[in-house]
């Protein structure tokens, strides 16, 4: 055997492309691979029926919906060497009170550092949960909280488990809690609120929290948090934050990364209003607002987060904003305080309609020269036969004059904007001195519009601009009862000489594959449709 194969690193790199059966024959195989393949394949344990074979074959019989083992002493310690390599258990419903009739507390899963508890497994076994919490470092909830027989609400298990977290855990850096309500009782949410209060308390060490669909947001607590660096919030569709939720400004220190999603752009605004960090470097929102695009008092709905991301100039480099707001159409000089942000290199906005011009396109490269990733892609509107179109989608697309601009950029490598690519320029005429140097390689085009007659010069203006553009992206419009067959007939001609484009571009000049569209094409065009 080579000398290269005794490196762990290298046959932890082969073993994550194999299946776990077919891991566990190559550890067969040899008494040096055997030690490392077992740290991987044991490594993440996702079903407590993997422990059945360790201790008899056939190791594991079902009783009304139990487990139950025949005891083999002689396989019992094989089964502690094994258990011994995991480090991540997922425990999704079935109790493992089983294994505790075989072996002690110190010998479950020792070297236990993340644990994930999903399915009502904290009321099945609230017992033994003790044994697993003291080596954790990431703890992943996701509960059922139960009824009772009278029709209330079993909080007791849920609370009882994170009382257990005051001693056990020496340092808990990852905590993922989403719980699914049966139905909202006033005591069952004050003492599940209590006891995650108090859980916070007993770990400031926390790095990364995710709540998702928690009725209290906890963010006064959160705020407090020293080493907080990733947060992940998840609000109710109808909740709007109390005096006593709001977080005090100057909160959240330490963060470097915040996702929330939120149905109330001031519960967003007030949420990072309230973040003092000096390296917060990536914010996600996504705000699903009424679908009137209206306030209360009926006066036009704002973007109320801008100032507050505004703020975090100095060192935001990627944003990620989802707004829709149905019949509203957005337009970038709402957006014009975002460029500020002099430190972009990631953007994305996502929203129902959006008016994005070449003018647009040069205030975007002025202010984010370090710019690697640009997506900006409003939802695109379903036009039916005979349906007039609202207005012409030529003037609220970039046309091939902001492509050759955003082609200046250096540092440009994915771009999704909306586009008009007709009457390409021809750039060898315009900029023969001037070589392109963007590193361009994924260009989304999505729907746009181009010259079918002239599929040669768009190949050409687009290889030119990005001479590295290797992957090209669009969409098909979906067809149905109401397209009349010439419209197919378009949109499948449309689809076959984008995928010829997409082709040639793969391929150096010296194999073009010619733009050809013929009838057959056209019949199996629409089959696969």
């Amino acid at each position: 055997m080579h000398r290269a194969i005794c490196i762990p690193d290298i046959v932890e790199l082969i073993l994550s492309w194999l299946e776990r059966s077919d891991a566990v024959r190559l550890g067969r195989t040899c008494r040096i691979l055997f030690g490392i393949t077992m740290d991987t394949v044991w490594k993440t344990l996702n079903d407590l029926e993997f422990i059945g074979p360790l201790l008899n074959p056939p190791p594991l019989w079902l009783e009304k919906h139990r487990y139950t083992l025949i005891d083999k002493p002689k396989l019992i310690p094989r089964a502690r060497a094994y258990l011994a390599h995991v480090r991540i258990l997922d425990i999704q419903g079935p109790s493992f009170e089983f294994l505790t009739d075989h072996f002690s507390p110190s010998d479950l899963f020792p070297n236990i550092t993340s644990l994930t508890l999903s399915s009502r497994t904290v009321a099945q076994n609230d017992r033994y949960h003790g044994y697993l919490l003291p080596g954790i470092t990431n703890l992943s909830i996701k509960e059922v909280i139960q009824r009772c027989g009278s029709g209330g609400v079993k909080w007791e298990p849920f609370v009882n488990f994170l009382g257990l977290f005051k001693q056990h855990p020496k340092r808990l850096e990852t905590f993922e809690l989403e719980l699914i309500w049966p139905k909202y009782d006033a005591t069952s949410l004050y003492e599940v609120s209590a006891a995650t209060r108090r859980m916070l308390l007993w770990h400031p060490e926390l790095i990364r929290v995710n709540i998702v669909g928690y009725p209290d947001p906890l963010l006064a607590s959160l705020g407090t948090l020293p080493q907080l660096q990733e947060l992940e919030l998840l609000f109710a569709v109808s909740m709007r934050l109390a005096d006593s939720e709001v977080p005090v400004v100057g909160s959240f220190k330490s963060l470097k990364k915040i996702k929330c999603t939120s149905s109330s752009s001031e519960t967003l605004g007030c949420v990072l209003a309230s973040i003092s960090s000096p390296h917060l470097e990536d914010i996600e929102i996504k705000d699903d607002v009424n679908p009137r695009g209206l306030n209360e008092d009926g006066s036009p709905l704002a973007f109320p987060v801008l100032p507050a991301i505004v703020k975090h100039t100095a060192s935001l480099r990627r944003l990620n904003i989802s707004h829709f707001v149905n019949g509203v159409n957005t337009t970038w000089s709402e957006l014009r305080p975002l460029l500020e942000c002099h430190r972009i290199e990631d953007f994305e906005f996502l929203c129902e309609s959006m008016r994005f011009t070449d003018d647009d396109v040069d205030d975007i490269v002025k202010a984010w020269p370090l710019i690697k990733r640009l997506y900006i892609k409003p939802r695109i509107q379903e036009v039916r036969l005979f349906q007039p179109m609202p207005e012409d989608e030529r003037t609220v697309r970039v046309s091939c004059r902001g492509l050759q601009t955003l082609s200046a950029c250096s540092h440009l490598l994915s771009l999704c904007v909306p586009l008009c690519l007709t009457n390409p320029p021809d750039a060898t005429n315009t900029d023969q001195a001037t070589p392109r140097l963007c590193p361009l390689h994924i260009l989304d085009i999505r729907r746009a519009l181009f010259d079918v007659d002239k599929p040669q010069e768009l190949e050409h203006f687009l290889r030119t601009s990005f001479p590295r553009l290797r992957y090209l992206r669009f969409e098909r419009q979906p067809f149905s009862f109401f397209n009349h067959p010439a419209t197919v007939r378009a949109s499948n001609r449309k689809y076959n000489l984008l995928s010829i484009l997409r082709q040639n571009l793969l391929h150096p000049v010296s194999r073009h594959i010619g733009y050809t569209f013929s009838l057959e094409d056209s019949v199996v065009a629409e089959q696969d449709t």
